[in-house]
C-alpha cells in the first residue's frame, strides 16, 4: 500500500516539475489541449508509404485497438471491484473480524482504484493512437499523420514518465529498506 502511494506521489511530482527542470524541453512540448503543433523546421521530403507499409500499419492499428479495448474493459472491472470492496468494507466491517482495523484494507483498495484510473487513461490514449493510425492509413494526409504521431508521443511520454517515477520509487524503497535494516 505504501509503495503504491509513493509511486503516485513521485509520478505526480515528476509531471509537475518536469518543465521546471528542463525549461528548454518544455518550450518544445505540445500543448495537450491544442494538439500537435506545426513544426518550424524546414520541410523534409516525406517518405513514400508503400502498400506493404500501409498493411503493417493497419495491422498495428487493429492490434493496438484490440489491446486498448481489452485494457479498458479490464481496468473498468478493476475500478468497479475496488469501489465495491471499499463499500462492502464500510457496510460490513465486522465480517473482516470483530474489532479489526480495516483502514489499511480500504486505503489499499483506494490506491488500486487510483491505479485503475491511471491505467484506464493510458488505455484511452492507446485507443486514440489506434484510431489516428487507422485514419492515416485510410486518408494519408499531413494532418492525419500529425495526429497519429502526436497520439503516439502522448502515449509513450506518459509511459516514460511513469517508468521514471517507478524507478525512483524502487530506488527510494531500496534506500529506506537499507537504512531500516542497517
Amino acid at each position: 500500500v505504501i509503495v503504491f502511494l509513493f509511486e503516485y506521489i513521485i509520478l505526480s511530482l515528476l509531471i509537475m516539475v518536469q518543465p521546471v527542470l528542463l525549461p528548454e524541453y518544455a518550450k518544445t512540448m505540445n500543448d495537450p489541449l491544442k494538439g500537435p503543433s506545426t513544426s518550424t523546421l524546414p520541410e523534409e521530403p516525406i517518405v513514400e508509404i508503400t502498400a506493404a507499409m500501409k498493411a503493417d500499419m493497419r495491422t498495428a492499428a487493429r492490434w493496438s485497438r484490440t489491446v486498448a479495448i481489452a485494457s479498458i474493459a479490464l481496468n473498468g472491472l478493476m475500478l468497479l471491484g475496488a469501489m465495491i470492496t471499499v463499500v462492502v468494507v464500510f457496510v460490513f466491517p465486522d465480517n473482516f473480524g470483530p474489532g479489526m482495523d480495516v483502514s489499511g484494507l480500504v486505503m489499499g483498495y483506494v490506491i488500486v482504484g487510483l491505479l485503475a484510473l491511471f491505467y484506464l487513461y493510458t488505455s484511452v490514449l492507446l485507443y486514440r493512437y489506434s484510431q489516428h493510425l487507422k485514419r492515416y492509413t485510410e486518408q494519408g494526409t499531413q494532418s492525419t499523420f500529425e495526429a497519429f504521431i502526436f497520439s503516439q508521443q502522448r502515449f509513450w511520454q506518459l509511459f516514460g514518465r511513469s517508468l521514471a517515477g517507478l524507478l525512483g520509487l524502487y530506488f527510494l524503497a531500496i534506500l529506506v529498506f537499507g537504512i531500516l535494516v542497517a
